[in-house]
């Protein structure tokens, strides 16, 4: 696991960027109102699961060497890789909740702990 802090959240870049980069539904960038975190000090943690037991595979579409492969990457197919970025987010949550990080005024945004479409899944693991 690598976690990275980038200088930026959700709602401090537009909703293009967002789009775009992160390839989030725009109607999930709507309903999960990121907008609201406009013109706000934000920064993210974003782990990273480096080495992977999910293993994925790339296929020829066709015979045309130009054609673009078929690709299917299996994120997440085995267990433990899920387990495994449940515990870089509650660590990522740990450090955010240091007193360092108190001490500059830094929170969890609470947006990110509704998200639309998780909360059927409550609080724990399974939401995260």
């Amino acid at each position: 696991m690598e976690l990275h802090m980038v200088s930026f959240g959700m709602g401090s870049i537009d909703e293009d960027f967002t789009y775009n980069w992160l390839g989030l539904d725009r109607k999930f960038i709507k309903d999960a109102n990121y907008a609201a975190q406009e013109n706000r000090p934000l920064f993210s943690w974003i782990p990273s699961l480096l080495q992977p037991k999910s293993v994925g595979d790339i296929r020829l579409r066709t015979s045309d060497p130009l054609d673009y492969p078929l690709i299917d990457p299996r994120y997440y197919e085995n267990e433990e890789d899920v387990k495994t970025m449940v515990a870089g987010i509650k660590i990522a949550m740990k450090i955010s909740e240091t007193a360092a990080f108190k001490a500059i005024g830094a929170e969890i945004n609470p947006h990110n702990l509704n998200l639309p479409g998780c909360t059927q899944y409550g609080k724990g693991d399974e939401y995260l």
